[in-house]
C-alpha cells in the first residue's frame, strides 16, 4: 500500500506542478481567506480515482468533496493542495498531503512538496 501512497502522491504532484504552469481560476469557498483553484479539484479527483480503482472498499475524507465510506477499516485523508492561498498567489510553497489511517490510527502518509519536487 505504501508503493500506491507514494504513487498517487507523485501523480497528483505532477497533476499541480502543471496547472500551476497554466491560467486557473479561483474560487472562494466559504469566505475571501478560503479559496479553491481548479488545481484543488482537478487533484483531489484523480486521487479518489486513483483509490476508487485500486482500493474500492477504502473511506476517503477529503478537503473539497467531503467523506464517504469513512467508516470503513481504512480511511484515505486528502489535501490535495495544501497550501491553495500561495498557489494561487504564485508563491511556491504548496504541497499535496496523503494520510491513510486503519481503524482510526494514523498508519501513513506522504507529502509532496511540489514546487521541489520533493516526497
Amino acid at each position: 500500500m505504501f508503493e500506491k501512497l507514494l504513487e498517487i502522491t507523485t501523480l497528483a504532484s505532477a497533476f499541480v506542478k502543471e496547472r500551476a504552469l497554466t491560467p486557473f481560476e479561483v474560487e472562494f469557498k466559504t469566505g475571501e481567506m478560503n479559496l479553491v483553484t481548479e488545481a484543488d479539484k482537478g487533484s483531489e479527483k484523480l486521487i479518489i480515482d486513483y483509490i476508487h480503482k485500486n482500493f474500492p472498499s477504502h473511506g476517503i475524507l477529503a478537503e473539497e468533496s467531503g467523506s464517504e465510506h469513512q467508516y470503513a477499516e481504512f480511511l484515505w485523508v486528502i489535501d490535495p493542495l495544501d497550501g491553495t492561498t500561495n498557489f494561487a498567489h504564485g508563491l511556491p510553497l504548496y504541497s499535496v498531503s496523503i494520510g491513510i489511517m486503519k481503524n482510526g490510527e494514523t498508519i501513513m502518509g506522504a507529502v509532496a512538496d511540489v514546487s521541489r519536487g520533493i516526497i
